[in-house]
């Protein structure tokens, strides 16, 4: 008798786990492709040269839903350059300025993009989104989706304007680059 509900209970598992799973997301649950994306972030300090490198951390800070923020949690405090990574979200321009040699706009955030690249113009300050005008309105950066890719495009003319520079490894991998 013990046999056969072991038998049946394992046929009840086995039939659960051949279920197809479901995922639930709570609008503050950070995609694989928000991942990737902060992946390719933390990718980009790497392989920036940034004119004043006093600061004993290198920021990031996130324009755009606490999800993607999220998608950080990983490298928040990871060492890079002997300087400590530190992920921050933020609210506005200011906040970019004061703390930030990254600033990410999220695509929620592209009716704001041009008038934060305004402000961040000739400041040292690594500036990347998905928006599809982003580098010609004066980014640096630009990620976008080739099919089921992640790829990027760089503005080496808007780099420059900031004092940046790239590594040549990361120049070759770029998707494009805007001279």
């Amino acid at each position: 008798m013990a046999s056969i509900i072991r038998k049946i209970i394992l046929l009840l598992l086995l039939a659960v786990m051949s279920l197809p799973s479901v995922s639930v997301s709570y609008g503050n649950t950070a995609t694989k492709e928000q991942h990737l994306k902060a992946a390719f972030l933390v990718q980009f300090v790497k392989y920036t040269v940034w004119p004043d490198s006093s600061s004993k951390n290198i920021t990031i800070g996130v324009l755009g839903p606490g999800a993607f923020t999220q998608a950080f949690s990983k490298y928040q405090g990871k060492r890079l350059h002997g300087k400590t990574l530190e992920i921050v979200r933020i609210d506005d321009v200011v906040d970019a300025e004061t703390c930030c040699q990254l600033v990410f706009l999220t695509s929620t955030e592209s009716r704001k993009s041009r008038r934060i690249l305004r402000h961040l113009v000739k400041k040292p300050i690594l500036t990347v989104s998905e928006n599809n005008s982003f580098t010609r309105n004066g980014g640096i950066i630009r990620i976008l989706k080739k099919g089921p890719k992640l790829k990027f495009v760089i503005s080496v003319r808007n780099a420059k304007k900031s004092g940046l520079e790239f590594s040549s490894r990361m120049l070759k991998v770029a998707h494009a680059v805007e001279k």
